[in-house]
């Protein structure tokens, strides 16, 4: 909206929880000042995906194609 950030400013941020902590130091906000709405990680996410379309069949198409 052209508005500058103000310091009390809140936003809502999607986000997995390592970009949040301390180990890669990108953006360490406490853990009391942080309120997840989904408990789920993403690693939980990717195994679900991957038991649900087993076996994974990737496309040909648009690939490298050695002739």
């Amino acid at each position: 909206n052209g508005r500058n950030i103000q310091p009390f400013d809140e936003f809502i941020v999607a986000a997995s929880d390592l970009e949040f902590s301390e180990i890669l130091g990108y953006l360490p906000i406490a853990d009391e000042e942080i309120e997840y709405e989904v408990p789920t990680i993403l690693p939980e996410v990717v195994e679900a995906y991957l038991k649900k379309h087993t076996p994974l069949m990737p496309g040909t198409e648009k690939r490298i194609q050695f002739k």
